[in-house]
């Protein structure tokens, strides 16, 4: 089946009327675009696209080998060769021929001054570098340098209103006003679209968007452009049309060395053009109305560090050095005829996020816009190869406090976004750094956030006392090391949170084993306090939220391995390899920590079913006390009132005998009515019978107590073994 190019092609070869043939090749005789090989034009026009793996190889698959078959290729056919949208425009601007000056040229040649003016561009050791337009380069670094230039022209330059509207929601933590839980929200901070509607339309100054820029503006010009008005012109387009011709003049005169017949004739060069747009912009991001320095430039929240094999030098900046830091370069460290005097790794760290400053160093560095929006919006961990740069964010984790080997007390985690901008190689020479409050900590966190002393910048400090130390691996190697360095040490901080958290549920698992103030205390099983549950589940739901932290650095740190060119040589994959075996393994751990908290979760369950067992067994041994001593009260009243029946049950009769025999009653004689008191032996039959009366009755009331005893006896014992077997 024909590929997707090839159909494209052949559907345009078979339509109604012809293709004409490219403007390009129309002046030229047929046989010269055979002059023209496709690959050489790709690489004189899109050299970064050449260096992707796949891109050549898709164009001989596709049978594209000359220069007049890729300027048949539409905007689509570019987009699947993997062409980006700045080099698909840069080949179809050069197949429609909108190039001017080159008309004169030889095929080779020409290939030969696009490609001179495709290559990038360098801010370090112009005065190596051949002379622009026949003007010296000494008149640019000079005028790059000449800050009170700069301020002048851009002391009418305002502000645009989605940049200070950013800046007013950014304001609150990017100065430190406010507290680590006033922090505006993600959704606040994306009021619309920071990159299209702030990045790049005013802050883009990207190699590829500047060249795009200005062979656009040359070309709306005539061709070049010689004058202050046509640069005027050009940048309005690009937000800076509050700049007067008179100030324009002043700066393209400092810029060229006030060479006007070299500037009629050559006209504005592409360096010399990103020294006046770049400059205007950090003297718009800088500067004040009064075309001095302004207050965000009297903030000591920048560091700037550069060192190598032998020397190393710190500085804090702020007020003039800052903003010479901005409109200067760095300097050469050692001897020329030394290999390593040249110039220095540079590590710039800016604290707390301050918007003037991240835009300036984004204009000074030419960073993309892509990357500063990752900045901005505090995105998750990751890596990503933009323009010249590596962009690479981490959600920052550490123990408050440090790590508690015990356990003994609860676990307290802070966060901080920090990102990374390194340079991409071959150069690996510069590192920017940016610290910030997390402003979605507060919100992924389960619990309450630790509000102690702010620990911050533990992580830059050892940094810069490990880069001051004289044999410091750090100052051998270039920009990635300490790049990676950052990233190692960062996680490091997760391994040590999760080794906090299992110091913590060792703790905890001997308090549910051991003595404790909680109910049950002094029992073979005692359960711990009220809030253990609570903190275990706690635990788990924070377990939670560090794997997805160490997931998504150990992604990022695998993706950093596989990024092509991005290691610089074997020896630092071997170091990216041990960062994610440690990531890895505390991964791992956290797995395992989490089934931990479930496991002591359910002996927790256990304990407690075991306790609430127990309580309830002695409640009802309590219960059988309080019953039987109830029944041996009731036993003894029993027993008091069958004494007191059975006594009165024998004295009854001799009352009656004595009441009978009492009674007086005589006749008309005087003698007594009863015939037995007339008895001579009457009174000792009485007491015959009535001891007689109580042996009998004695015996008989014996026998019915003990009777009666054992009964009751036998009816306990049986209640006593039905209870004991429905217990058992």
């Amino acid at each position: 089946m024909a590929s997707v190019l090839r159909a494209r092609k052949e559907r345009r070869r078979v339509s109604s009327s012809p293709r004409p043939l490219p403007k390009r090749f129309q002046a030229l005789p047929p046989s010269s675009s055979v002059d023209w090989l496709a690959e050489d034009v790709l690489a004189a026009l899109t050299p970064a696209a050449c260096k992707r793996p796949g891109v050549l190889d898709r164009l001989r698959q596709e049978l594209v080998s000359t220069a007049a078959d890729l300027a048949e290729l539409n905007n689509d056919d570019l987009r699947d060769l993997g062409l980006g949208m700045a080099e698909r425009r840069r080949l179809l601007s050069w197949a429609l021929g909108e190039e001017e000056g080159h008309s004169d040229l030889t095929p080779t040649e020409e290939l030969g001054v696009l490609a001179q003016e495709e290559q990038p561009r360098t801010n370090f050791k112009l005065e190596h570098r051949a002379s622009l337009g026949g003007r010296p380069l000494q008149c640019l670094e000079k005028a790059e340098r000449d800050m009170d230039l700069w301020f002048d022209l851009a002391a009418d330059i305002q502000t645009p209103h989605l940049a200070s509207q950013l800046k007013r929601s950014l304001s609150g933590h990017c100065n430190g006003t406010s507290g680590p839980h006033e922090m505006p929200s993600s959704r606040e901070i994306r009021m619309k679209c920071i990159r299209e509607d702030i990045l790049e339309e005013q802050f883009d100054l990207t190699p590829d968007r500047m060249r795009e820029v200005f062979f656009r503006l040359r070309r709306a010009a005539g061709g070049e452009i010689r004058s202050a008005k046509q640069l005027s012109e050009g940048l309005s387009q690009l937000g800076l049309a509050s700049v007067a011709e008179t100030h324009l003049a002043r700066a393209i005169d400092t810029v060229t060395g006030g060479s006007c017949s070299s500037l009629d004739a050559a006209g504005l060069q592409l360096e010399e053009f990103e020294v006046i747009f770049s400059r205007l912009k950090l003297a718009q991001l800088l500067g004040k109305k009064d075309g001095g320095v302004s207050d965000v430039t009297q903030t000591d929240l920048l560091t700037v560090c550069d060192f190598d094999l032998h020397q190393q030098e710190l500085k804090t900046l702020s007020g003039v050095e800052l903003c010479k830091f901005f409109f200067g370069h760095r300097g050469i460290m050692g001897t020329e005829d030394d290999d390593d005097g040249c110039c220095p790794v540079r590590w710039v760290h800016l604290r707390n996020c301050q918007f003037e400053l991240l835009l300036a160093l984004a204009v000074k560095y030419r960073l993309h816009p892509l990357g500063v929006e990752d900045v901005l919006e505090q995105r998750p961990t990751k890596v990503d190869l933009c323009g010249q740069h590596i962009f690479i964010t981490l959600e920052h984790l550490w123990v408050a406090g440090g790590a508690d080997g015990e356990g003994a007390s609860p676990v307290q985690v802070r966060s901080r976004h920090v990102s990374i901008i390194c340079s991409a190689p071959p150069r690996f020479d510069t590192v920017i750094t940016v610290d910030q409050p997390n402003r979605c900590f507060a919100e992924d966190w389960p619990g309450e956030l630790d509000s102690g002393r702010d620990e911050s910048d533990a992580w830059v400090s050892t940094l810069q006392s490990r880069l001051r130390r004289l044999r410091s691996r750090l100052r051998e190697r270039k920009a990635h090391y300490l790049a990676h360095h950052i990233i190692d040490m960062c996680a490091d901080e997760l391994v040590q949170v999760t080794r906090a958290y299992s110091a913590r549920l060792r703790f905890l698992e001997q308090a549910l084993q051991g003595p404790s103030a909680g109910p049950g205390a002094g029992t073979s099983r005692p359960v711990p306090m009220s809030q253990w549950l609570e903190e275990v589940s706690l635990v788990r739901l924070q377990l939670a939220v560090v794997a997805r932290r160490l997931r998504s650095h150990r992604s990022m740190v695998r993706r950093l391995g596989e990024a092509p060119g991005v290691c610089g040589e074997d020896r630092l994959l071997s170091y990216l390899d041990d960062v994610a075996d440690h990531l890895e393994e505390a991964l791992d751990d956290s797995h395992h920590l989490t089934d931990r908290c479930d496991a002591l979760t359910v002996a927790y369950e256990i304990a407690v079913s075991r306790e609430q067992a127990r309580q309830r067994e002695e409640a009802k041994q309590s219960d059988r006390r309080v019953q039987e001593q109830q029944n041996r009260h009731a036993e003894r009243l029993n027993d008091t009132l069958f004494v007191l029946t059975v006594f009165t049950a024998i004295f009854a009769p001799v009352q009656l005998i004595s009441g009978v025999y009492g009674m007086n009653f005589v006749n008309a004689e005087g003698h007594p009515t009863i015939p037995e008191l007339l008895w001579p032996n009457g009174y000792a039959y009485f007491w015959i019978f009535v001891v007689l009366y109580f042996i009998v009755v004695s015996l008989f009331a014996t026998r019915l107590f003990q009777k009666l005893r054992f009964s009751a006896r036998a009816a306990n014992e049986q209640v006593q073994q039905d209870r004991a077997g429905q217990s058992g």
